[in-house]
C-alpha cells in the first residue's frame, strides 16, 4: 500500500480530519505504529467536541450558538437564540466529518422537511 498523500487540500475541517484518520490509519497498519491511550482520548474528546469551551457564544446564519446540550453520532444540538426573534431555540448541526458527504447531507435536510411540518402542542416548531 502506498502512504496517503500528505498536503493542502481544498475542503476545510471535514477533509483534514479525513486525511488524519487515513494518515494514522497507515502510520498504525503500515509502519506498525499504534496511537498511544492518550492520543486515542484525545482523538475522542476531539471528535465528540469534549475540548470545546461551550460557554462561548458562536454565530451561525441568524444564531447565537449557545452551551451544547446534546449531541450524537451525527450531529450536535446546542441552545441558541434566533436574532431577528429574540427568541430562544435549540440548532442541531451536523458533525463536521459528515458535513461534506452529500448523502448525509441529503438525509439530514430530509429529516429538517419532516419534522417541520410536524404540528402538536407538544412538539415545539422547527
Amino acid at each position: 500500500m502506498v502512504a496517503p498523500e500528505v498536503g493542502v487540500r481544498p475542503g476545510g475541517p471535514a477533509e483534514a480530519l479525513r486525511e488524519f484518520d487515513d494518515l494514522r490509519t497507515h502510520l498504525r497498519d503500515e509502519v506498525g505504529l499504534a496511537p498511544s491511550s492518550e492520543l486515542i482520548e484525545l482523538d475522542h474528546a476531539v471528535a465528540t467536541g469534549d475540548l470545546i469551551d461551550h460557554s462561548v457564544t458562536a454565530k451561525v446564519g441568524g444564531y447565537e450558538l449557545h452551551e451544547r446540550f446534546g449531541a450524537g453520532v451525527f450531529a450536535v444540538v446546542h441552545r441558541a437564540t434566533q436574532t431577528a426573534l429574540s427568541r430562544e431555540v435549540a440548532v442541531k448541526t451536523i458533525r463536521a466529518e459528515l458535513a461534506t458527504q452529500p448523502s448525509f447531507s441529503r438525509s439530514f435536510e430530509r429529516e429538517a422537511r419532516i419534522v417541520a411540518r410536524l404540528e402538536h402542542d407538544a412538539i415545539v416548531p422547527l
